[in-house]
C-alpha cells in the first residue's frame, strides 16, 4: 500500500487523529458551553440576585442551640 504500511497501520493512523479531532472538538464546545454559562451567572449576580451565590458555597448548616 502507501508508504509500504499495510491496511491495519492506516486504520490505526486514521483512528489515531479522529479520535485526536473528536477531542478537541469536544473540548471547544465544552470551553464555549463554560464560558456561556459563567457570563450567565455573572450577569445574574450582577442583577443583585443572591440566589446563586448562596448556592455556591454550599449546604448551609444549622445552627445548634
Amino acid at each position: 500500500m502507501l508508504l509500504g504500511l499495510g491496511l491495519p497501520e492506516w486504520v490505526t493512523i486514521v483512528g489515531l487523529l479522529g479520535g485526536l479531532w473528536l477531542t478537541f472538538r469536544i473540548m471547544a464546545r465544552a470551553s464555549l458551553a463554560y464560558e456561556k454559562a459563567r457570563q450567565a451567572r455573572d450577569s445574574e449576580i450582577d442583577k443583585g440576585s443572591g440566589h446563586l451565590e448562596s448556592q455556591s458555597q454550599g449546604p448551609q448548616r444549622k445552627e445548634e442551640k
